[in-house]
């Protein structure tokens, strides 16, 4: 790269630095206002729905695709009310059935579209809320005089008195049928009041979260989250017939989107320095190889496909076959999902229970005495024949027994003994290839092994009743539940599996939780517990995500519950999403992996006192 090359790269840089850190200040969050907004639209939908963060908005099947950020205003305030605008005419539209201006329709298109809608989305919204028609007037006043100070063309003009309530002539004598098919510039701005995209598949709109694809890899150099959208599309690579020969022209190449034809990664960490072109392509095909890259780009893929070649063949034990839920058709599939439970071996080698008592010393010291205080607990045991206490309510009852002349046990004694609780505890893990990745510099599947392995060594040495499980799954056909602790095993055999444990499949744990459920429901226990470790959003790769996923989780945390199951769920992720509580009863959000060992372990002798 010549001087004039790097100077004019240096100078794009800074410009976009400037111009981020000038929009930053102003720019609203989805995730500031997502509860918020989930309140006010509430009134149009009869059923749960989901609110998305994604690049361009729209509705679909319940879930309200809305704008990551706005910054359109200058004022923090009027940001909030675009949010506000835009999902309540998206909840309308839901509500009365009416398709979304098409994206694929030119400007004008669209425009003469959503003008007929216009009348009856306000209908509906007035109906609900009496001030939205007060609140309209203004925000649109000032959205189009803020709109027409930007450089916009002679078509975008037209286009905004075309859209704009406050002028009541509607469409120009000028906008004919030919103007209309003219695919002329439109600025894209205007449709931050209403949205833009049609009522289709999920599988239009970009979805905040984590990629269903993971990168078979369990050392990440680096990691860039970015948001895109994907269309509903598959390229088969096949290594050994797709690795043609090219030849690379350094001074000529970038990145574009996927055109076909393929190169192998070689496994080099160059995110940072491609970070810059990846913010400007939009990744909309995957593939899939046995190779592994050090760098990790992050992104939502809402792909729809099903795989049935399965990578792996586990070991089973048992194979046991689960329904799952189906929401839309309201009933359970029967025996549609195939469990494999296995017992890895028992190896010898390394040291895991030594690295924790070394590396967190200060937690165990406190939690033992903790939990020496919540073992040297006392009840009194009343009916005796001594002891060092009358039970009163033992002697009111002999006194009545002897005036009435009814034999009396004559146990009017009571004494303390240790309190011992009847409990059984079940732990299972997410070892998907999403745990592989990292939450605050720490890796989200060494955090979990940790976490469980520290109240192992708060336990007594010998056998203990506590399972613990590992759950993983490629497609319905193999759902994979490894026990790390067996019931009635000591913790050595924990710490020997654990360090065998590598990511791997995807998250669909309604399998594993079923039957979790049935191994505590044939046990004896008075208290059963079951603790879910996970790191986020349930997916598979033949179509188990999305509300289908957050559904069927919530089915077999109710059944757990049904049968006298206290579940918690402790989830790993940066910030709380909204499908969290759809899915679990109780959980607590962990954006600092760290905190997870103390959590767990507060929640267990909490459960045990």
């Amino acid at each position: 790269m010549d001087l004039t090359e790097k100077l004019f790269e240096m100078a794009v840089r800074w410009n976009r630095r400037r111009q981020t850190r000038a929009s930053q200040s102003s720019r609203y969050g989805l995730q500031d206002c997502d509860k918020a907004l989930a309140l006010v639209v509430q009134p149009f939908f009869e059923e749960s729905f989901e609110i998305h963060a994604s690049r361009q908005s729209g509705v679909s099947d319940r879930v309200l695709y809305l704008p990551e950020s706005i910054g359109f205003f200058p004022e923090k305030k009027r940001n909030r009310d675009l949010y506000i605008h835009q999902a309540l005419h998206l909840a309308a539209a839901q509500r009365l059935g009416l398709c979304w201006p098409d994206a694929d329709m030119n400007g004008y298109a669209r425009a003469v579209h959503f003008s007929k809608m216009r009348q009856p989305l306000s209908q509906i919204i007035e109906k609900i809320y009496p001030a939205f028609a007060e609140f309209h007037r203004e925000l649109t006043k000032d959205f189009f005089f803020h709109l027409k100070n930007t450089p916009v063309t002679r078509a975008g003009t037209e286009a905004l008195v075309l859209l704009n309530p406050l002028h009541p002539q509607g469409l120009k004598p000028s906008l004919d049928v030919q103007k209309i098919k003219r695919n002329e510039p439109f600025p894209d701005d205007v449709w931050l009041l209403w949205g833009g995209l049609a009522s289709r598949g999920p599988s239009h709109f970009s979805r905040e979260g984590e990629s269903s694809l993971q990168p078979r890899t369990s050392q990440k150099e680096s990691e860039l989250v970015m948001q895109t959208h994907f269309e509903k599309e598959e390229v088969d690579l096949d290594k050994e017939e797709h690795n043609p020969v090219t030849h690379s022209f350094e001074k000529m190449e970038t990145v574009d989107d996927y055109q076909g034809g393929s190169r192998v990664a070689d496994g080099s960490d160059q995110l940072q320095e491609h970070a810059e072109a990846l913010q400007e392509i939009m990744p909309r095909k995957v593939t899939r190889s046995g190779e592994s890259a050090a760098s990790f780009f992050k992104s939502d893929f809402a792909g729809g496909s099903v795989r049935e070649d399965l990578s792996e063949v586990i070991t089973s034990t048992e194979e046991v076959h689960y329904p799952e839920w189906h929401f839309k058709k309201k009933q359970y599939l029967k025996d549609y999902c195939k469990l494999l439970v296995s017992h890895p071996e028992v190896t010898v080698g390394g040291d895991l229970a030594g690295q924790l008592k070394e590396q967190h010393s200060g937690l165990i010291s406190r939690c033992q005495q903790q939990l020496a205080a919540v073992r040297n607990q006392r009840r009194w045991r009343k009916g005796q024949l001594d002891g060092p206490e009358l039970d009163l309510d033992a002697l009111v009852r002999h006194v009545g027994d002897v005036q009435n002349k009814i034999p009396s046990p004559g146990r009017l004694y009571q004494t303390q003994v240790k309190r011992e609780r009847d409990l059984q505890i079940v732990i299972v893990l997410d070892l998907s290839l999403s745990t592989d990745s990292y939450v605050s510099d720490r890796r989200v599947l060494d955090t979990e092994l940790e976490a469980v392995g520290l109240w192992g060594l708060l336990q007594p040495s010998g056998p203990d009743n506590t399972l613990v499980a590992g759950a993983f799954s490629e497609t319905r056909h193999k759902c994979a539940f490894e026990i790390l602790k067996d019931q009635g095993e000591d913790w050595s055999a924990y710490f020997s599996r654990a360090q065998q444990i590598v990511p791997r499949g995807y998250t669909r744990l309604g399998p594993a939780l079923r039957h979790a459920t049935r191994i505590l429901r044939e046990c004896s226990a008075r208290q059963k517990v079951l603790i879910i470790l996970t790191d986020g959003k349930p997916t598979d790769y033949d179509g188990y995500e999305g509300r289908y996923g957050i559904e069927d989780m919530r089915k077999a945390c109710m059944e757990a519950e049904s049968a006298q199951i206290s579940t918690r769920a402790f989830a790993i992720e940066k910030a709380a999403k909204h499908y969290f509580p759809q899915m679990f009863y109780s959980f607590e959000i962990l954006p600092d992996p760290s905190r997870l060992p103390e959590s767990l372990i507060q929640f267990l002798l909490k459960i045990r006192s």
